[in-house]
């Protein structure tokens, strides 16, 4: 989903893969940080893509992606290896497509330093007569051909993965660090329908021990900002060293995305709710109607509204206490202050991790939220799984102090006329 409202950094990626910890049939991806800062304020509901081991499950066989996370806790991404050609990619479950720029990619976007499939370095590449091409809801595009070859995510070999070879992509990923896409949503919204996922291949072909993936983010006030801690993802298992308790399931309400029923959430003595939700890996923020989030905000005191050239930033003061719960399954899901808390805008005053879409049918349940739990995807069942993460220590260095200030920078730099609406 390319959808949120705050872009403030990128980040570099490392996979690494953990042998020690990998147990046949079960892939861990471990995410990993370094940041290189970059600023944009714009309406785009940022990485979120809708169109418009110890501790480990004794299954086999399972797969381990660590994967990277920004300073800022912003994107989560790891490398892949297509035809034996490596890039970065995102992890989103927010979309189901996989794609990365080819050599015959046009235009600033494509060039150095993202790397460019080559089809003439592979020679198990084939290429398909088919094209494609995707528009995401914040306007920006990417399209090209199809074609298929070897796909390595994590220590698990995937053979003849189709796979978007974009000739063409918006300016959006000039500016990125990631390379391109690794969609993780059902195959019923692919770009090209009939296309098969890598989660389709690699159940099919029987690489993992069970129809699922789970997901582990770390945050950076947690260390999640050191290289090669920003979290994991495991195909085919789960890690129970990284939960507690149980695993509450919830069915999918519809098929496309990884969507279910929120009975509803709670701020101080407010509730509102019950709602339709999707879980985004691929979102920075909590999207929710506008209606919701001016009544969520109403409820933390000192929050409020600013307006930044016609556009409306929700906002809360930068020393809140207000916590969040989320009930789901009657069971509760608590965003603890600090991650409501995002970039400091002036004064005192914070962005908040809850924005406002009115385009969707749906709230949106991206990283802010998603970080705080074990988050487990079955496409056996049809359903998503949340428990509660096990305690984790701040790190050093990972204050609420070190929080970027690019917001006031900004304004200062363009003139942002400021209006407050606080309640």
């Amino acid at each position: 989903m390319l959808l949120s409202l705050i872009i403030l950094s990128a980040v570099f990626s490392q996979v690494i893969v953990d042998a020690a910890t990998t147990q046949p049939g079960i892939m861990r991806v471990v995410l990993d940080s370094r940041t290189k800062t970059a600023i944009k304020i714009s309406s785009r509901m940022q990485y979120s893509k809708y169109k418009m081991a110890t501790g480990l499950a004794k299954r086999a066989p399972t797969g381990i992606e660590f994967v990277d996370d920004g300073s800022e806790d912003i994107e989560y991404f790891g490398n892949i290896q297509l035809g034996g050609q490596s890039f970065t990619v995102q992890f989103d479950t927010g979309s189901s497509d996989l794609w990365v720029p080819t050599v015959s990619c046009l235009g600033s976007p494509c060039a150095s330093p993202h790397p460019q499939f080559d089809p003439a370095k592979s020679s198990t590449f084939v290429r398909s007569s088919q094209t494609w091409n995707i528009a995401y809801a914040d306007g920006s595009t990417s399209g090209g051909f199809l074609g298929s070859d070897t796909l390595i995510i994590g220590g698990i070999t995937v053979p003849n993965q189709t796979f978007g070879l974009a000739t063409s992509d918006s300016s959006v990923f000039n500016s990125k660090t990631i390379d391109g896409i690794f969609g993780l949503g059902f195959d019923n919204i692919t770009s090209v329908p009939g296309v098969k996922t890598p989660m389709d291949n690699m159940i099919a072909d029987k690489l993992i021990a069970e129809p699922i993936f789970s997901v582990w983010l770390n945050k950076k006030l947690d260390g999640g900002f050191q290289q090669g801690n920003g979290g994991e993802y495991i195909f085919g298992g789960v890690d129970s060293s990284r939960y507690q308790g149980d695993i509450l399931y919830l069915n999918v309400s519809k098929q496309s995305f990884w969507q279910t029923t929120l009975d509803g959430v709670v701020v101080g003595s407010a509730r509102l709710g019950p709602a339709e939700v999707v879980f985004d890996t691929g979102s920075t923020l909590i999207m929710v109607p506008t209606r919701v989030a001016q009544n969520i905000h109403s409820a933390i005191p000192g929050a409020g509204m600013v307006n930044i050239q016609g556009q409306t930033i929700f906002v809360v003061p930068c020393s809140t206490q207000s916590n969040i719960t989320f009930i789901f399954g009657g069971q509760p899901f608590t965003i603890p202050s600090e991650d409501l808390v995002r970039d400091s805008i002036q004064d005192g005053i914070c962005a908040s991790g809850i924005q406002a879409v009115d385009q969707s049918t749906f709230w949106i349940m991206g990283d802010v939220f998603l970080k705080n739990f074990y988050v487990v995807f079955d496409l056996g069942q049809n359903r998503v799984g949340l428990a509660q993460q096990v305690p984790r220590h701040h790190a050093v260095g990972g204050d609420l102090s070190s929080r970027s200030v690019w917001w006031g920078t900004a304004m200062a730099s363009f003139g942002f006329g400021l209006s407050f609406i606080m309640w």
